[in-house]
């Protein structure tokens, strides 16, 4: 499995929230590799690798993406649009859109006002404020598009230097390329678990299918790979990550501790790189959800650093995801 091409496949499939069913498909076509079963729910990609164990993990990646809503189209030829998910609004003035309709997808750019025409010294567009200009008029228009149909940015794939790669919609792409990858590694080796897979919708609105999914599961643990924030020159260091340090493993009250201290211990043994990701309360991640159901599902994190979260031009190290799969790997080979 070549990471860098799985993941250009998955973060370049259009998959916001709630209408994930062309992101579903290729992911699911990725997982049938492995395991044939493989399917498209309404809570996501769900599949089943059975290892012959006593046990079975899920392995979580949440597969939906931020983006936008139609709510109106206008009789000027515009379409008014609501974000998805927590889309910064500072970086999409006059950034290049696809909008899924219906019938047919149709490009369009996010309009903004020019400079030299503005007044204040306003930095994103208002959440009402947010129009997209596909060039046609209403009578066009209302042919291709429905209010409800979706829109994402068109962060193309761009490979950087040092293994760096950048695209819309690492998060949370780059996790599923971990855990498809993961399952590879382990395609000819004895496992202590078998190996359950959600590749969830919905994250990026509050995690609902995650906590749908995991109420159904045969899991006894669960693992859950999501990215969180890779420094930059203006952030904290105590509040990110390093880019290229390796996989973060998770801990928090509500994590499983015993599974934080055998991924230390596993990524030590096996020479991983690795970083320690501290939260003090809630993880912001499916593992809220998924941890509650069924009586209580022991759970752990592991992070991939990614800068510019939630932008068209989100980046992630290959080596990073590489290492988040070996990790995944040698836990489940226990």
């Amino acid at each position: 499995m070549n990471i860098t091409e799985t993941l250009k496949q998955l973060t370049q499939a259009h998959g916001v929230s709630g209408d994930i069913a062309r992101v579903a498909e290729t992911a699911r076509k990725l997982l049938s590799a492995y395991d044939a079963s493989a399917s498209v729910t309404n809570v996501g990609v769900r599949g089943y690798v059975y290892k012959g164990a006593a046990h079975t993990i899920l392995l979580d990646a949440h597969l939906d993406e931020i983006g936008f809503a139609v709510t109106e189209i206008l009789d000027n030829g515009f379409l008014r649009v609501i974000p998805v998910g927590g889309i910064d609004r500072r970086v999409i003035q006059a950034a290049p859109v696809t909008v899924y309709g219906e019938n047919g997808t149709i490009a369009g750019t996010v309009c903004t006002m020019p400079p030299h025409a503005k007044t204040d010294d306003t930095k994103a567009l208002a959440k009402d404020g947010i129009f997209i200009d596909c060039g046609l008029n209403k009578e066009k228009l209302e042919k291709l598009v429905s209010v409800g149909d979706r829109a994402c940015t068109n962060g193309r794939f761009t490979v950087l230097q040092n293994g760096r790669v950048s695209s819309k919609a690492m998060d949370n792409r780059s996790g599923v390329t971990a855990i498809l990858y993961a399952i590879h590694l382990l395609r000819e080796r004895e496992c202590a678990y078998n190996i359950e897979v959600l590749f969830s919708d919905t994250e990026e609105v509050g995690g609902q299918s995650a906590q749908a999914g995991a109420f159904t599961s045969k899991a006894d643990e669960a693992v859950i790979v999501d990215v969180s924030f890779a420094a930059t020159p203006a952030d904290p260091a105590h509040e990110t990550g390093v880019m290229g340090k390796g996989v973060m493993i998770g801990v928090a009250p509500s994590l499983s501790r015993g599974m934080f201290s055998r991924m230390k211990e596993l990524a030590k043994l096996h020479d991983i790189p690795f970083q320690t990701e501290v939260m003090g309360g809630r993880t912001g991640t499916n593992a809220d959800h998924i941890l509650t159901q069924r009586g209580g599902i022991p759970s752990g994190i592991l992070s991939i650093p990614c800068r510019y979260m939630h932008s068209p031009v989100e980046v992630a190290d290959i080596a990073d995801i590489e290492n988040t799969a070996k990790l995944i790997a040698e836990y489940i080979a226990g």
